[in-house]
Parts: C-alpha cells; structure tokens; sequence
C-alpha cells in the first residue's frame, strides 16, 4: 500500500529567496553532498526568517543522513568558496547563506573528488590535464638560470588540519592548537596513508575520550595511535564504511 500524497502547503511555513537568487544558481555548480548542506543552512536561517542560525554537525546529520567527516568536507568547502559565512566564536557555530553572489568562486581551483584520486574539472569543458599542460609550458618558459623554489602546497594538508580543528570543535567543545609539527606529521602520513584513512584515525582518536590536555593532530596520527587504530580494526571494533582494509606496514611509524 502506498503512502499517503505529501502536499506541502505556503501556509505551513515556506523560504523567501528572491528571483535574482534563485538564477544564479543557475551558474553554482556544486557537489551534491554540499547542496544538501548549503539547502540545512538556507531553511534554517531564510526559514525562520533570519540571516544566520546555529547550527551543530548532529543537527546536519539529521537532516541530510550524510556523516559527519562529510558534512565538515562540505562546510570547508562552501566556506572556502564563500557561498555560506561561518562563525566559530560562538558555543556552537553559526552559519548563514552568503546571498552577495558576485562573492561566489563559482568553480574551485581544487575539490574534494580530486583529492580523493578523482579526476578534477578546474572549468567548463576543460579537463585537469590540459591545465597540467600550461603549468608545464610555463615551466619551460622560464629562465633555466633562475633557480627553482619548490614550495610545500598540498592541498591535503590544510584540507586535513581543517578536519582536525572541526572535529575537535564539535566533539570536545574547544577549538585546538595547530603547530608546525601538526603539519609536518600530516605531510608524513599523506605519504603512507590516504586521506580517507587519516580522517578514520583522526575519528578513532576522538572517540577514545581523550582529555583536552592529551588532544593534538600530532597525537592522533603517532604511532600509537596507528597500532590502537589498527587493533581495533582487527577487533572489528570501529565502523570503517566504505573506506578499504587499513594499510599493514607499520615499521613506516616507528621510523
């Protein structure tokens, strides 16, 4: 038997955007999980007829079914790409609906997808390899007696403190320290680990009850943490999705 006909009614509370908003998102190309967030932040500030709105991970999760570590990939992102504004001074953070459009970076240099190993599109109809091409012609074109600084720009890195920093904000209630050896210790485990796995461990570390004292991004990707990490998979203790079997090359940690 099937359920019965949802009839919404404008009587029963409904969200006033205007025209010109709603065309530009014509030209907001967006990954669904960020729709999904992006439409949380919308109701529940335009909906209550506000601009901004506290609102906690756990009350994301309600509402979009996603997980968490995906829900702070999205609000990274659409901060980053300045279609929502985020305040974390507050207990709990406030977000709102940047509706100034001409502010939006409408296509990202960088997503999530190309991170995770995906083919990323930097433009409409053009594929990341012919952007590789003019970053190798430029190369050439520039004086061979010049010599070359190579600087440290993973995206990774500030994708993964980013996480860190989140994580501990909604589950600890404070927001961490990040060090210059925070950053070298992710640049180090980026080269054993996928960042999928670094986000499980960083997970892991958190849900163990650690105190604010013992709370680092140092601490949770050390080696002990890694070899607890580990013994609970075994245990199959700890809920891994869709994420692959951990890596088994634990003499990388001690080194």
């Amino acid at each position: 038997m099937r359920g019965k006909m949802k009839s919404p009614q404008v009587e029963n509370g409904h969200v006033d955007i205007a025209n010109e908003l709603v065309e530009a998102f014509y030209t907001l190309q967006l990954p669904g999980n960020e729709w999904r967030v992006l439409w949380v932040i919308i109701r529940q500030s335009y909906g209550w007829h506000r601009k901004t709105d506290r609102i906690s991970i756990t009350q994301f999760q309600q509402r979009t079914g996603l997980k968490r570590r995906h829900i702070v990939r999205a609000l990274n992102d659409l901060t980053e790409r300045k279609i929502i504004t985020k305040n974390v001074t507050t207990f709990i953070t406030t977000y709102g609906f940047q509706k100034d459009y001409s502010q939006w970076h409408l296509l990202p240099k960088k997503t999530h997808s190309d991170i995770f190993g995906n083919e990323t599109v930097t433009n409409f109809g053009t594929h990341k390899r012919n952007k590789e091409k003019r970053n190798i012609a430029s190369s050439n074109s520039k004086d061979a007696s010049q010599p070359s600084q190579k600087k440290d720009t993973d995206p990774r890195i500030k994708q993964l403190i980013d996480y860190f920093v989140q994580a501990v904000q909604e589950t600890k209630e404070f927001k961490p320290m990040i060090a210059a050896k925070d950053a070298a210790q992710v640049k180090r485990s980026l080269k054993n680990l996928s960042p999928e796995r670094i986000h499980n461990q960083i997970d892991f570390f958190l849900s163990n009850g650690k105190s604010r004292e013992h709370i680092s991004l140092s601490a949770a990707l050390s080696a002990d943490s890694f070899n607890l990490y580990m013994a609970a998979w075994q245990r199959k203790k700890w809920e891994f999705g869709d994420d692959p079997e951990p890596p088994t090359n634990q003499e990388w940690w001690r080194s």
